[in-house]
């Protein structure tokens, strides 16, 4: 959350470090802008916490951070935040950790998992068999014969689109 104002120098200032690091590094432009931001709203819930200084940051702390993320409203659409952005987080604070420890600091204490996301779990894959059906199907598949062959184009586009043989 962008809009959070950091009272702290010593965050705004590893904010602006971290920010020149990962563009030195090459990294992708919306990283360079959502990771310091991702990163923001962790110093800011330090900062709430009475915690001005990185070296005071606990596994306890992340992980009171991260029930803070899974609790916390999504600003955008109604309902929790989702799982892909709660990753989000967790791959700044682990990229802030790397930042660290290239400059010669212990870094800070992480023991967080990635959440997975039901959609990206498993791939379900059609067999040939499967794939034949479909097409058979498609002979029944509505009374009109315009939306058969509607349906047997679509399969056929798909099919080629995915390079199913």
């Amino acid at each position: 959350m962008k809009h959070l104002k950091l009272q702290t120098e010593h965050y705004k200032t590893l904010i602006t470090a971290f920010k020149a690091w990962l563009d030195i590094l090459g990294y992708a432009e919306s990283t360079v802008y959502n990771l310091p931001n991702h990163l923001q709203e962790f110093f800011y819930f330090l900062e709430q916490k009475q915690i001005i200084n990185i070296n005071h940051i606990t596994a306890k702390t992340t992980k009171e951070y991260y029930s803070y993320l899974q609790e916390r409203n999504n600003e955008r659409r109604n309902g929790a935040l989702s799982k892909s952005y709660l990753n989000k987080h967790q791959q700044a604070l682990k990229k802030f950790r790397e930042y660290l420890q290239d400059h010669n600091h212990k870094g800070i204490h992480l023991h967080l998992k990635y959440e997975t996301n039901p959609t990206e779990e498993k791939l379900n894959i059609l067999t040939q068999e499967e794939i034949k059906e479909l097409f058979t199907a498609c002979s029944y598949s509505h009374d009109t014969k315009r939306f058969r062959l509607r349906d047997k184009a679509i399969l056929s586009i798909t099919r080629s689109a995915f390079r199913i043989t």
